[in-house]
């Protein structure tokens, strides 16, 4: 913040006038800049959060609205209202649209854990108020009827998790949440949601579970490996670029979470158990000696938690198909072959929030510090077949195109569309990436391949970037290639990221982009694993369903089609603005009429590059990628859909950052 830049109430001020007025856009950079201004501006939060979820930025909304309840609990020079009106807002939100986290539903539909507490509480002499910590609602409820006649207070450190509980757990007179645990509660009895120790410092409560205890087991997995690592040889087929190695060395880290069931993993040791910590304890490191049972290339070491307590234990497992405990894969420094009666030694720590681990003799200690890169670049840079979709469109342009002409690559990542444009022989490229640390990767990759004199690096936000005379950019665009694009289409923001480039003059109507056009597609659906998954087949209230999957779905066994896949929504991107919000009906030609009604709408999209580099992301095993980058959405449709005699009629909306599903 310079000397002359307002403060952040007058940027707070000043948005909210905006906004009054109708100018949507400039009233909400002027909220965002009060929040960047003061972290701990509660009011300017919770102004954000309106307007955001106003535009349909709903995801982004309900961040804002619990910040402000949030700051406005700990900066206690904000009115009580503050605090009430974010939650109100954000409750409303949450019921609207199921924001609450994706694993919640298999928590509240697994009541193992639950079990597991009651058993442990009936050896435990209780005091009249029992403190619960990181439980889920099941979890409470189960000890709010099991124990009617001692007070429950519950305590989540996530706003919209007591939001949850507050809002199930009402009729409970016995109970309430609580912003914190008091110095002085005589124990506390833990959710499934702690791990792996209370924040791995000494507490001062009795804690039930008293005890933690850290499981491992050696695996071999393809699928595993390759999250963590990139192919530089098929890389470089794919492109045709020559030094992609300051990507490999971006993403090494010494540990990922990885949901088990979700991949290939076989195991070469049987389970053991690494350490045993007092709940109320720290973690220390721990050295172990595992024998090798079965023979085969060792990735590393998966290890996941479980709890006892006197004679009763709790062991999620590794073969869990829904588990609410995800496990967390230790790699190795490359694939080795282990034989049986090999013994691998390890060495296994928890600090900062991670993991680490050491393969005595075979290699460094690596931290989590050290990746540089998000780990989804990993799949993302093996995705051979989008390389090439690019790389195709790109070299298509510079046929009809001339190579002087100016490219822009928005959100560069680590540079690979800008150096497939340069490698296509366009001269004038300038990639723009906001994070320093993945800039730094596509800056030493650009150096790499000797392209430095053809493309400029630009490290800034979008909506930073200037044009004209002394600018980032010298002029408009003539080229846009981008990948913005999540799962769903939607999801990293490629409608506002592409509108305010518009707005700004990035681009406009005489600009190419790459890809110029993308489709949705959807099907219905049903698996019974899927809606297990999304929470249909419990007994919570819908609003507590996280509404929306992401799950490859060519690897679900009992996945059935009741639908021909079609296109439900097309949009080009032509220069022009686009809208953020709106919604269509269509009707999906039925193949397979469902017995019952059915409740899942799944969805993906294709894209195009030039007029013939199509990439679709379908759901469909390829050996080429066999880790999927794009999975597939599954929308939850908690009222079922039977089919008419035209077909499944659904109605598909958009609002910035999702796209939706409901029963027309």
């Amino acid at each position: 913040m310079s000397e002359d830049e307002p403060s952040a109430s007058t940027y707070w001020k000043a948005g909210q006038v905006y906004m009054r007025k109708g100018d949507v856009q400039r009233g909400i950079a002027f909220l965002q800049r009060a929040t960047q201004l003061d972290n701990g501006h509660a009011g300017a939060w919770l102004s954000l959060g309106v307007a955001l979820a106003g535009v349909g930025s709903v995801g982004n909304a309900a961040v804002c609205l619990a910040m402000a309840s949030v700051k406005g609990r700990v900066k206690g020079d904000w009115p009580d209202s503050v605090c009430s009106v974010a939650n109100t807002n954000l409750h409303t939100l949450a019921k609207k649209h199921s924001l609450w986290p994706t694993d919640l539903a298999s928590r509240l539909s697994d009541p193992s854990y639950s079990s597991f507490l009651l058993r442990c509480l009936a050896q435990t002499s209780l005091p009249p108020t029992i403190y619960l910590a990181h439980s889920t609602s099941l979890e409470t409820l189960t000890i709010c009827d099991t124990y009617p006649n001692h007070t429950i207070a519950s305590y989540h450190p996530s706003p919209l998790m007591n939001l949850v509980e507050a809002n199930l757990c009402a009729a409970h007179t016995n109970r309430e949440v609580i912003d914190s645990l008091p110095d002085d509660c005589p124990f506390v009895v833990l959710g499934s949601g702690t791990y792996p120790t209370f924040d791995n410092t000494e507490i001062p409560f009795q804690c039930v579970p008293e005890t933690i205890v850290l499981y491992g087991c050696l695996v071999e997995s393809q699928d595993l490996w390759d999250l963590n690592s990139v192919s530089l040889e098929g890389l470089q087929a794919a492109s045709g670029i020559d030094d992609m190695s300051a990507a490999v060395e971006g993403l090494k880290s010494n540990c990922r979470p990885v949901p088990c069931y979700k991949w290939k993993v076989g195991k070469l040791s049987k389970r053991v158990v690494l350490k045993e910590y007092p709940t109320a304890g720290t973690m220390e490191d721990v050295e172990a000696d595992i024998e090798v049972t079965s023979t085969g290339m060792c990735a590393g070491l998966v290890v996941w938690k479980g709890f006892r307590h006197g004679s009763e234990e709790y062991d999620i497992g590794m073969d869990a198909e829904l588990p609410h405990v995800w496990q967390y894969m230790l790699y190795r420094d490359s694939l080795q072959p282990v034989e049986v009666g090999d013994s691998v030694k390890v060495q296994v720590g928890f600090t900062n929030g991670e993991f680490a681990c050491t393969f005595v003799g075979s290699s460094p200690k690596l931290d989590r510090a050290g990746a540089k890169l998000p780990p989804y670049h990993a799949v993302m840079l093996n995705d051979h077949p989008r390389t090439r979709s690019y790389h195709n469109g790109l070299v298509e342009l510079a046929q009809t195109m001339p190579h002087s002409a100016l490219v822009l690559d928005l959100g560069c990542g680590t540079g690979l569309l800008s150096l497939l444009a340069a490698k296509a022989g366009f001269t004038n490229v300038v990639a723009v990436e906001r994070f320093e640390e993945i800039a730094d990767t596509a800056q030493k990759i650009i150096k790499a391949n000797g392209m430095q004199d053809k493309i400029k690096l630009v490290v800034k936000h979008s909506v930073d970037i200037k044009v004209g005379k002394g600018g980032d950019l010298p002029k408009q665009a003539d080229i846009m290639v981008h990948e913005i694009f999540g799962t769903d289409p939607l999801s990293e923001g490629l409608l506002p990221a592409y509108n305010e480039a518009v707005r700004k003059g990035l681009v406009g109507k005489g600009t190419v982009f790459c890809p110029c056009k993308f489709r949705v597609w959807a099907a219905v659906c049903s698996s019974d694993f899927l809606e297990k998954q999304g929470g249909l087949t419990s007994a919570m209230p819908f609003f507590v369903v996280p509404r929306k999957l992401e799950e490859d779905v060519a690897k679900i066994q009992d996945l059935v089609y009741h639908s021909e896949p079609a296109v439900v929504w097309e949009v080009e991107l032509t220069g022009e603005l686009l809208p953020t919000t709106g919604s269509r009906d269509v009707v999906l030609p039925v193949v397979n009429t469902p017995d019952e009604a059915v409740h899942l709408v799944v969805y993906w999209f294709d894209f195009l590059n030039g007029e013939t580099a199509l990439y679709s992301t379908k759901p469909e095993s390829s050996p080429e990628t066999p880790v999927a980058h794009w999975v597939h959405n599954i929308d939850l449709l908690p009222e079922g859909i039977e089919p008419s005699e035209e077909g499944f009629k659904v109605t598909m909306s958009w609002a910035t950052d999702r796209i939706m599903f409901k029963k027309t």
